[in-house]
């Protein structure tokens, strides 16, 4: 069974009597109707509903200090719309369950919502409403935010559902979420208490005047109506939002050694009196290394479950297992700062309400205690020994299923296998080898074979023709993983001496039409094949493509089709890096 929804503070007891053989319940706050009962046997009887209205309770302590005093007067703050949920409940041998609940704090009309579905799939449902109510109750009509310098009146409706007439004070407090100070004359309310009177069955309204401070803030405002012995309170959370446009402007800046440089924002020089100069941020990078470590996250938590995400979880994984493995100190910090459930200390509360303040506020992250994926948090969790184990683990295994029977590998799993995928992946294997992480030989070998009747069956032949420039891009790949296995037999020996020759030649009468990544992958190949001189030949050109700056460093402008594997800028620049290296 279950329940759900948002009313006066109290408890409620339901015996509900069911021929059916696993109900399911819920309550809520003016909840839309399910389909109509079709097949089933259902009853309900709500015999016992007892509602406590906390200013009535006889076991509360009485208050003798009068009406001016009301500190003690209890206050409503959680207004969750869901009451009470549960999806299943146990019979006794009667067939009845009680179920006992602590509502939320809002004053309203419930739907109780009580579904049954038997063992054979006939099912029933019943609908019972209940109210929650408050002889004397108050309710502040608040907007959904403020901005900063706004001015208005905060109006308070008091009803009185009893049978005879109230007379009282409905007072106003706005707090400080942080320091619960009183912020009343921040926001200029110099007058923080008003008189009512309200008749039998009827509401009255009372108002206050106020103006938001030119200061962001998360307040509450507290109302609270007292007349003799009833009285009631709420508390609403009530963001102030900036009222001015917010700019940002910003450089980047490289300095070598002990250099100096001058950074001047031409726009802020000019004079403009509407201008506020809020803050300047400065950030250092002591070293860009740790910019490259903070892809982690984006490498192990990628959403699509591919076979190329799989390869790059398992070889980025394996590198920091193997640095932890070379480094035992620097696995015992990332195993203490792992086992933090955030980065800071979380100050939001369940409150619904304050959803508003989390959204619309620059500090929503910080109030979930830094929390996001792409923060530090998440970095250091994966930075865990036993999660960043658990990760490379996965990934292999899932790789392996993956595999078809010959040899190739898919783009996703259970699909057709790939040659392109399968070299890629047969890349990052020897990546992962060059770091002295264990690669099951099989699965390697099978995928070169796998590679090689894919190069005899379509690529061989085109060779032999004059029209073979299409192929020669892939050719450049696939020679330049062949030289990544130094050790022949993790190829298996599917490749000889004269087919990579072949494919070196292919290569070499097209290298001019090359993307400066695919000279790259030719000028190691040559490099690796003694070489040298053409090898140097071929990596000038990629040189002299190359444009220098001050703060960008080298860099190579995006290639007119970017989207291209070859033609990929991030990883262009990197392979760039290990030619040079």
């Amino acid at each position: 069974g279950g329940m759900g929804g948002g009313g006066g503070r109290g408890g409620m007891m339901m015996k509900s009597v069911m021929r059916s053989a696993a109900p399911m319940m819920a309550m809520a706050a003016n909840a839309a109707p399910p389909p109509p009962p079709q097949g089933g046997l259902y009853a309900m009887e709500s015999d016992a509903i007892v509602m406590a209205d906390a200013s009535n309770d006889d076991s509360s302590p009485p208050n003798n200090d009068g009406e001016g005093d009301m500190s003690s007067i209890p206050i409503r703050s959680e207004f969750s719309e869901t009451a009470f949920f549960e999806p299943h409940i146990v019979l006794d041998a009667e067939n009845s369950a009680v179920i006992e609940f602590t509502v939320p704090d809002s004053v309203t009309e419930w739907n109780v919502w009580v579904h049954a579905l038997t063992r054979d799939l006939r099912y029933g449902s019943v609908c019972e409403k209940v109210r929650t109510s408050k002889e004397l109750l108050v309710k502040p009509q608040m907007p959904r935010f403020l901005r900063e310098g706004d001015s208005g009146l905060l109006r308070v409706v008091v009803s009185n559902s009893g049978a005879t007439e109230l007379s009282g004070d409905v007072q106003l407090d706005i707090l400080d979420s942080d320091s619960n100070s009183s912020l009343l004359v921040a926001f200029g309310v110099s007058q923080a208490v008003a008189a009512f009177t309200v008749q039998p069955g009827s509401s009255t309204t009372v108002q206050f005047p106020f103006h938001a401070p030119q200061a962001l803030s998360s307040s509450n405002f507290k109302v609270i109506a007292k007349s003799g012995d009833l009285s009631d309170g709420e508390l609403r959370p009530l963001p102030v939002l900036p009222s001015r446009l917010h700019l940002v402007q910003s450089r980047f800046v490289a300095l070598k050694g002990k250099s100096h440089r001058k950074m001047e924002f031409q726009d802020l020089t000019v004079e403009d009196s509407s201008r506020i100069n809020e803050q300047l941020v400065v950030s250092v990078d002591g070293q860009l290394f740790y910019g490259v470590l903070k892809a982690l996250p984006y490498l192990v938590r990628y959403p699509y479950e591919c076979t190329e995400q799989m390869c790059n979880r398992f070889v980025s994984t394996g590198i920091v297992m193997k640095l932890f493995d070379e480094t035992p100190a620097l696995a015992v910090m990332a195993k203490k700062l792992a086992e933090r459930a955030s980065q800071l200390e979380p100050w939001d509360g369940p409150d619904p309400n304050q959803k508003l303040l989390l959204e619309e506020s620059p500090w929503m992250n910080l109030a979930q205690g830094n929390t996001s994926a792409d923060d530090e948090t998440e970095f250091a969790r994966i930075l865990d020994p036993a999660e960043a184990e658990h990760e490379r683990d996965k990934a292999l295994t899932k790789l392996q299923k993956s595999q078809t029977s010959s040899g190739g590998f898919p783009w996703y799993p259970g699909g057709p296998p790939s040659h392109y995928i399968t070299l890629l992946l047969l890349d990052g294997f020897s990546r992962a080898l060059e770091f002295g992480i264990p690669v099951p030989k099989e699965m390697v070998q099978k995928a070169w074979r796998f590679l090689s009747n894919y190069y005899h069956d379509e690529c061989s032949q085109k060779l032999s023709t004059e029209n073979y420039k299409n192929v020669s891009q892939f050719l450049t790949y696939l020679n330049y993983i062949l030289s990544n296995y130094s050790d022949m037999e993790w190829t298996d020996g599917v490749f000889t001496d004269d087919d990579r020759a072949r494919m070196l030649k292919a290569s070499t009468d097209h290298w001019r039409d090359h993307s400066p990544r695919l000279k790259g992958y030719l000028a190691l190949t040559m490099w690796r094949s003694n070489k040298q001189k053409d090898a140097r030949m071929v990596w000038e050109s990629v040189m002299d493509s190359a444009k220098t700056s001050e703060d960008e460093g080298t860099f190579w402008a995006p290639g007119d089709r970017s989207w291209l594997w070859y033609n990929d800028t991030i990883e262009s620049h990197a392979f760039a890096l290990n030619c040079i290296v």
